[in-house]
């Protein structure tokens, strides 16, 4: 019996089965990726069980719950994890706020000649460096920068060097990873749905509250997850 004879057993049990050849299909990349992810987190938490020689420096692989009392006890690092939680969350809102309508415009209100180049200006950001694209905000936002200069007419300056500065830099890094999502959620949104709203009379903002927002909210979820994580 040739191999080909032999494997259409198999062929037929896994046409009968799509779900098994579905398992089967993605069994080697999910299995993958448990092993990178999960090994990497157990690794992460099998060096926070270790501490290290006060003397020599030289790292002790003695399992101790030392590390974890300090940081719960610790008002230095009861202090970090507030502050960068809630600058993550500020940041997430604010990319919401700002990705939303940008995504929008491109899904259901820009030509569709114009979504390529719409979706080119918002990707153009991701091409350039994390540390050049950092710098430029630290020259906008320090004393004398870009900001002093357009709020100076107005008796205003920039904020400084601090964590409005941050929240700022930081909302603009992650906001294509807000606006992508957000922008493929609505892409699938049928029109049909925002003119049969129209049709029951249903004005901009219940059409948006009852309609547009919770088929899109996945998207906004997913493009949160993004923010919020890299924050």
């Amino acid at each position: 019996m040739s191999a080909q004879g032999a494997l259409r057993p198999l062929s037929r049990a896994l046409w009968r089965r799509p779900r098994l050849r579905l398992a089967l299909l993605l069994s080697a990349p999910v299995g993958w990726l448990v092993v990178a992810y999960l090994g990497s987190l157990a690794v992460l938490f099998a060096s926070a069980l270790w501490s290290t020689d006060s003397f020599t420096g030289a790292i002790v692989r003695r399992p101790t719950a030392d590390n974890f009392t300090a940081l719960l006890r610790g008002e230095v690092y009861r202090a970090i994890t507030l502050r960068t939680v809630g600058l993550a969350v500020a940041v997430t809102v604010a990319d919401v706020l700002l990705g939303f309508p940008v995504a929008f415009f491109m899904a259901k209100v820009a030509r569709r000649r114009w979504r390529p180049l719409l979706l080119a200006a918002v990707l153009t950001p991701l091409w350039a460096s994390y540390l050049v694209k950092a710098y430029a905000w630290r020259v906008m936002v320090g004393s004398g920068g870009v900001l002093d200069w357009v709020l100076g007419p107005l008796g205003l300056h920039g904020p400084g060097f601090g964590l409005t500065a941050v929240w700022l830099t930081l909302a603009y890094l992650w906001l294509p990873y807000m606006i992508l999502p957000i922008f493929a959620g609505l892409d699938r949104l049928p029109d049909s749905l925002l003119e049969a709203s129209s049709d029951l009379g249903a004005q901009a903002l219940r059409t948006f509250r009852s309609v547009i927002l919770p088929l899109a909210l996945p998207a906004v979820v997913a493009g949160s997850i993004f923010t919020f994580s890299l924050t």
